[in-house]
């Protein structure tokens, strides 16, 4: 495995939302075939996410290794009692590292640091 550390952080950057968007519609298209429908329902997913005030109960979280993004997910309030994850996406680079595993809410249920193996 490359030396490369994978760190994950809150999503907040300039770029992050967009990226999120942009990763899924190339990801889903190169894939699977899927066709920019997919990207606008991301798209809306990420607005209603960065439209949300509920930063106790929703986060998100982008995946970077050597210093670009490779992931993200994005946790959000389902309804008044469950939290839903959304738009989980490793990019085909990061794969195999154990990233999408490790990520995860705290166990009181707010959004925490997700737990990463690397």
């Amino acid at each position: 495995m490359p030396a490369e550390e994978t760190t994950v952080r809150r999503l907040g950057e300039p770029g992050d939302l967009g990226w999120v968007v942009l990763a899924h519609g190339e990801l889903y298209a190169s894939e699977f075939g899927w066709d920019t429908s997919f990207e606008a329902l991301v798209a809306k997913i990420v607005a209603d996410y960065a439209a949300s005030d509920d930063g106790t109960r929703e986060a998100a979280w982008i995946a970077e290794r050597d210093g670009q993004r490779v992931g993200c997910v994005f946790c959000v309030a389902a309804d008044e009692r469950t939290a839903q994850l959304r738009i989980l996406l490793v990019d085909p680079s990061a794969r195999g590292y154990g990233l999408a595993p490790g990520w995860s809410t705290s166990a009181s249920g707010s959004p925490g640091e997700p737990a990463t193996s690397g």
